[in-house]
């Protein structure tokens, strides 16, 4: 059997299937979720902008141009309301590994590697809030959300080469912080 792509089901959703919407909200679900996780460090927050993401995909829904790419119109309504969450609250404290699957569970882990794991997740989350809000945005939707420079580039608003430089610069720091002693 075939897979529709995102594009086809919201193309479908706009026009009144809601069965495709159940499927996009089956694929993206836990995705947007978690990354608002990643970037806010706050799971009453990221649940709230969950929500707000999927009520803004059904506003919009006959606003989508199914000539570009689903998940980077999906991924910018989303980017746009940590944005105004950000902007809103300065201050808020980054810290990726609260998100539920931000670490793979370590099977029949002894005592060393458990604690090796615990620092090595302290010293991570240190690193991760020294980067710039621009850094942490572009790293989490390269690193953590799998998607490409180009995606990236639409979603934030900067060329392909700013957000490549940006990401360089993201996980140079992120080295540099966890080496740091």
């Amino acid at each position: 059997m075939e897979t529709v792509t995102d594009e086809k089901l919201m193309t479908m959703y706009a026009g009144g299937d809601a069965s495709a919407f159940r499927e996009l909200f089956s694929r993206y679900e836990k995705r947007i979720y978690n990354f608002f996780l990643r970037r806010l460090g706050d799971p009453d927050r990221a649940a709230d902008l969950f929500q707000e993401t999927f009520l803004r995909l059904h506003q919009n829904r006959r606003r989508f141009d199914s000539r570009y790419p689903f998940t980077a119109w999906f991924y910018t309504i989303a980017n746009n309301l940590v944005r105004d969450e950000l902007r809103r609250k300065r201050g808020v404290q980054f810290d990726a590994m609260e998100a539920e699957d931000s670490l793979p569970p370590s099977r029949l882990a002894g005592p060393e590697e458990s604690m090796a794991a615990a620092e090595f997740k302290e010293k991570l989350e240190r690193a991760l809030e020294m980067l710039s809000q621009a850094q942490k945005e572009v790293l989490i939707l390269s690193r953590f959300e799998g998607l490409k420079h180009g995606v990236i580039a639409r979603i934030t608003g900067r060329s392909e080469v700013a957000v490549r430089q940006l990401l360089y610069r993201a996980l140079q720091n992120l080295r540099g912080h966890l080496t740091e002693g």
